[in-house]
């Protein structure tokens, strides 16, 4: 039965999509209102109904379906386009009832050509509406010449040369300087492309602008050109045929040379595919953007062919290439062993290519590029889209997707890199250190570079990581979305040398100022979710194995913060941790969220000085936050204003438990939460720990006991203050029947510290590990008897001595 009446959102009636392998669904987000409504283009190529696709959906406002009958290729362009037919199909009858649906549908149907009508006129070239009327009519000399505008705007037929590619920005694309000596040109023409001097071809790409001085030239009609020596120009691409079959990669490259020689500019593609291929032949291995220059995409894709150990798209300094657009690698072949070779875009320089200090060259140390709006596919595996190493610096990433693939193992990968001879292996360490200090080899590091607003599809490699940082530092991740990861979301080591061969003055700023922040995990499967250490590993191997004596300790201090990151696991018992922290020395987790992992943020070897600040953890299956390891345990670790409920799911957990390690504080926290679920224990300190502070939190309610403090003989300095409350629970306290300690403070001296026991004791302790000074007060002390135990030297149990007696 046919609708009665359909809503027209306000909306264009065209949707355009860049397909993945395979793909045959494409949604259409309009009304149309027959099959044959719709147009459907894959290649700039209109395909049949039927034939080349079949739709669903008809008369549904809220749109429907084309589904291709064969499979998009990788990267095919569909576009989905409205037109209804431009008829009338019924009538107000003069008298009797009225055909009330029918006229709502031809009502739709005016709208549905209204807005197709509009969405002609958007695409097509008008005037502004803070303009006087000009007339616009083409000119009807136009013939054989290129189409301008006059010093008022209206349309005029300029000039054309002898040869004229199909893409030009600017006046004129002339095939040689011999040709432009003999050519008068029209007076809007303020700018020559020319591709030779006495030919096309006989010598390099050149531009010139009106004007006098060395190197000049004067045309037919007596005009002076010179080079141009600086500015933006925006230049043509001559002999890039864009049709994905041609190889472009010389063309694009002239053009580009072309343009940083000039002194930098713009280089504009057009939205077409250009096929580059790259092999060992190939100068800088790699399609390379120099100094200066900024590549304009206007929604082209690049296709990289790479063969044997080569780069696809190189940046140097002051290089920038700017979508939207797509880069994507179909072919890889022989890559070799590091992930910066067949990276669709790389900067720096492969670990061995700079062998001299003396020649560090247009890459290691490139600074100032940028990277936007660009879409990035890639068939290499084990390898990642954008791939950093060396000493890479003041770059940005914004606005880049990373469509879902099963292939690549990353999207975003910075990593150390050398100059001369430095190698990562423990042996090595010594002549590592010769090298260095004879000024002939050193370690540089990436710096300074803003990642921000990037969208990255599902990672189903095995051993996917997103985001990965190694030996960097003062690099801001901002703004990331992660659909999936199955080894890790973002990972932040600090490589397996750290900074120990960095000069002097980067050795300052090693492991600062690094910030990751507002950021979505959003399926960890069971892989975990932020990973961080500070470990030179292969530092401390030299050490243990060949007696290597370093310059820096191989775990390192570090300011880093994870700042407001949401990571989701697979809620399963196999999950692993979401948020894992070792070999470190301060840093901040702040206001994360952590749901279905296994631990949801677990601190393991040698962490120090650790603060975890606010967020909520739920829903894990072990604790919500764990500190402790039995090698190297944590030390100092300040959990503070944390929300912890529902974890626990797999058995009888807390949300926050210290296992092991000394001067922890566990402070403010919220352990529960009312409606969600509550863990068995609210805070769990072992009697592993020495030196631990608990106060200040709120157990909502907890199965089992909300605070379980140490053993009933072990104490081990745990503190457990008045200020910690409990709205439900079997029990406050459990371990140590402990009452909270206090401090007795005259002048702001510590004059004495308490520790307490709440029971029936009417003898001094005959077992547990106690210190000098620690006081068991007999809470049920009778008048005449003793008020307690007063420990005059430590040990287990200790030497005790009786308060005095109370007053009968």
């Amino acid at each position: 039965m046919a609708a009665d009446w359909l809503n027209v959102a306000d909306t264009t009636p065209r949707i355009s999509y860049t397909a993945t392998g395979g793909q045959t669904a494409f949604t259409v987000p309009f009304l149309f209102f027959t099959d044959d409504n719709l147009n459907v283009y894959q290649n700039d190529a209109l395909l049949v109904l039927n034939v080349g696709y079949t739709v669903a959906g008809v008369e549904n406002p809220s749109g429907g379906t084309i589904t291709l009958i064969t499979g998009a290729t990788v990267g095919d362009r569909i576009v989905i386009a409205r037109s209804t037919a431009l008829e009338l199909t019924t009538h107000i009858p003069p008298s009797g009832p009225l055909d009330v649906p029918a006229i709502n549908i031809q009502f739709s149907k005016f709208i549905a050509m209204l807005q197709e009508e509009r969405d002609r006129f958007d695409r097509s070239l008008t005037q502004p509406d803070n303009e006087a009327s000009l007339d616009m009519t083409l000119p009807s000399n136009r013939a054989n010449k290129l189409l301008g505008f006059d010093s008022t705007g209206a349309p005029i037929a300029v000039l054309g040369p002898s040869s004229v590619a199909d893409q030009f920005i600017g006046a004129a694309l002339i095939e040689s300087k011999a040709v432009a000596q003999v050519t008068t040109f029209d007076p809007t023409t303020n700018y020559l492309l020319l591709g030779g001097n006495a030919s096309a071809g006989s010598a390099a790409l050149a531009g010139y602008v009106k004007g006098t001085g060395s190197g000049s030239f004067s045309d037919g009609g007596g005009t002076s050109w010179k080079p141009v020596a600086s500015g933006d120009l925006s230049t043509p691409v001559p002999g890039a045929a864009g049709d994905n079959t041609t190889d472009d990669r010389a063309a694009l490259q002239t053009v580009m040379n072309a343009v940083a020689a000039a002194g930098g500019g713009y280089v504009h593609l057009a939205a077409k595919s250009f096929r580059v291929v790259i092999n060992s032949g190939v100068t800088d291995l790699g399609l390379v953007v120099p100094s200066g220059v900024t590549l304009l995409m206007n929604g082209a894709t690049i296709n990289l062919e790479c063969t044997g150990s080569v780069y696809g798209i190189r940046l140097q300094s002051d290089a920038h290439i700017i979508g939207p657009g797509t880069v994507a690698v179909t072919v890889s072949f022989g890559p070799g062993s590091q992930s910066i070779w067949h990276a669709p875009i790389s900067l720096g320089a492969a670990l061995g290519e700079v062998t001299s200090v003396g020649a560090l060259g247009n890459y290691i140390n490139a600074t100032r590029w940028s990277i936007r709006r660009l879409r990035f596919t890639s068939v290499r595996s084990n390898g990642y889209k954008i791939s950093g190493i060396g000493g890479i610096s003041h770059g940005v990433i914004e606005d880049c997707e990373f469509p879902s693939d099963s292939t690549s193992i990353g999207c975003i990968n910075f990593d150390w890199g050398t100059v001369g001879t430095i190698s990562s292996a423990p042996a090595s360490m010594a002549a590592n250190l010769t090298n260095f200090n004879n000024g002939t080899a050193y370690t540089v590091h990436p710096n300074n570079i803003d990642i921000r607003r990037n969208k990255i599809g599902s990672m189903t490699n095995a051993a996917s990581c997103p985001i990965r940082l190694s030996g960097v530092h003062a690099i801001r991740v901002d703004g990331f979305e992660i659909a999936q990861s199955n080894a890790c979301g973002v990972q932040h080591v600090g490589g397996d040398l750290g900074y120990e061969f960095a000069p002097t003055a980067v050795k300052q700023s090693r492991h600062s100022g690094i910030v990751i922040r507002n950021g979505s995990i959003l399926y960890a499967s069971n892989g975990v979710g932020v990973s961080c250490d500070m470990y030179a590993d292969n530092v401390a191997n030299a050490i243990a194995s060949f007696g290597y004596t370093p310059m820096l300790q191989p775990q390192q201090y570090s300011d880093i913060v994870f700042e407001n990151i949401k990571t989701f696991g697979s809620t399963a018992p196999s999950a692993s941790d979401g948020i894992v922290m070792s070999w470190m020395e301060g840093g901040t987790i702040r206001n994360c969220n952590v749901t279905g992992h296994q631990h949801g943020i677990i601190i393991r070897e040698a962490v120090r000085g650790l603060l975890i600040s606010g967020g909520k953890i739920d829903t894990n299956q072990q604790e919500g936050i764990y500190i402790g390891n039995s090698g190297a345990p944590p030390e100092e670790i300040t959990v503070e204003y944390v929300r912890a409920y529902a974890n626990g799911v797999s058995g009888s957990y807390a949300g926050i438990v210290c296992n092991n390690g000394k001067r922890h504080n566990i402070r403010n926290n919220i352990l529960g939460q009312g409606g969600e679920g509550f863990q068995d224990f609210g805070v769990d300190v072992t009697s592993a720990c020495v030196d631990v502070d608990v106060c200040g939190n709120h157990v909502i309610a907890a199965t089992n006991v909300a605070y379980r403090v140490g053993t009933a003989t072990s104490y081990n300095c745990v503190r457990v203050f008045t200020d910690n409350t409990v709205d439900v629970a079997p029990a406050i306290f459990s371990g140590v029947a402990i009452v909270p300690i206090s401090y007795a403070y005259v002048n702001n001296v510590l004059a004495r510290r308490f520790k307490t026991t709440r029971g029936t004791m009417t003898t001094t302790p005959g077992s547990g590990t106690w210190n000098t000074g620690d006081i068991v007060e007999f809470i049920d002390a009778q008048a005449g008897g003793t008020m307690g135990s007063y420990c005059v030297t430590g040990g287990t149990p200790g030497t005790w001595k009786n308060l005095p007696n109370l007053a009968a």
